[in-house]
């Protein structure tokens, strides 16, 4: 989908200057064959037209090119403001975000989600294995079996209420919820993505860690 909105605003550059160049090779030709019987006078006006032609398609290919930068600044400036509100409205909600990159196993954590289980950035590498390692012992199969399932693509979503280690030495209870969005052409899972959100009630436990 993203790759066809970026081949769109060429491919109509493209189509535009194909259409005018062939109109100004045909048009300009036959108008310049039937005014012009002097084969000299016709060579020389036909390497001045060469002339035009460059001149005057640069400057269609500028204003397209132009119109076309101001479209993309403008929708990168949208972007921009719906990032934001939608990184206010997850602070506001307590909703951590993760973004999973399957085969290498790197993530991309937004703060609050860092900021709930009370880790500083730079101690919670941003890598699977960290969230692992911090899954408590009588929730992990259930919830690595689940995720499993998901990328396996036998569910059509991964969803999990566990357990995990929090900063403080306290196991605190939260909901995970995500989907893969992009599958290689053999199936195979390449990007995940979800939100983690903590769980409070009947549902946390608090005590040290074992």
């Amino acid at each position: 989908m993203e790759k066809s909105k970026c081949t769109l605003p060429a491919l109509k550059i493209a189509t535009i200057y194909a259409i005018f160049g062939g109109l100004w090779i045909l048009l300009s030709d036959k108008l310049l064959g039937l005014m012009v019987p002097d084969m000299n006078t016709y060579a020389t006006i036909q390497t001045w037209k060469g002339w035009l032609y460059i001149a005057v398609t640069a400057l269609l290919i500028f204003c397209l090119s132009r119109r076309s930068h101001r479209e993309l600044a403008a929708a990168q400036k949208e972007l921009e403001v719906s990032e934001r509100r939608y990184r206010m409205s997850t602070d506001a909600a307590q909703v951590g975000t993760w973004e999973w990159d399957v085969p290498t196993g790197d993530l991309i954590l937004n703060a609050q989600y860092i900021r709930t289980l009370g880790y500083d950035g730079d101690k919670f590498p941003p890598v699977l294995a960290s969230w692992e390692a911090l899954l408590h012992p009588r929730d992990k199969d259930r919830v690595l079996d689940a995720l499993n399932a998901h990328l396996r693509g036998e569910t059509e979503e991964f969803e999990s209420r566990h357990r995990l280690l929090a900063g403080d030495g306290h196991w605190k209870w939260f909901i995970d919820r995500g989907r893969v969005f992009l599958r290689d052409e053999n199936g195979a899972p390449l990007k995940a993505i979800g939100v983690q959100m903590p769980l409070h009630g009947d549902n946390e436990l608090t005590g040290e860690a074992a």
